[in-house]
């Protein structure tokens, strides 16, 4: 399988997480329809600081999709028959789909507020 090259936003969604402060990792050479990137989200702080157990949410990693949007007026975008397949193999997994940086942001920050 040949990989694609990526899309045009792909630097600035990178550059936007990494501000964050999440580590990124490009997968973009991968191909077969996975994610373009493997974002590492951190875990919510533990409620009771003083304690030794962490009732917070656990640090995960989420696979984001970085998408040019084809349609202005409709946010439409699609995807490839390898992604449709992995996306089916792998339903049910963290993922996020973006159209920009903002969107990433955006998306990020709900999944950690």
């Amino acid at each position: 399988m040949r990989a694609r090259r990526t899309d045009q936003n792909h630097r600035a969604v990178t550059a936007a997480i990494r501000a964050l402060g999440f580590p990124v990792k490009s997968l973009h050479t991968q191909g077969g329809g996975v994610e373009d990137l493997l974002v590492g989200v951190p875990g919510a702080a533990p409620k009771h600081p003083e304690s030794q157990f962490s009732y917070g949410r656990p640090p995960m990693w989420v696979l984001v999709e970085v998408k040019k949007v084809e349609r202005e007026s409709t946010g439409y975008y699609r995807h490839t028959p390898a992604q449709l397949k992995w996306y089916e193999q792998t339903d049910g997994y963290p993922r996020l789909v973006v159209t920009s940086a903002q969107d990433a942001v955006d998306q990020l920050r709900r999944m950690t507020g």
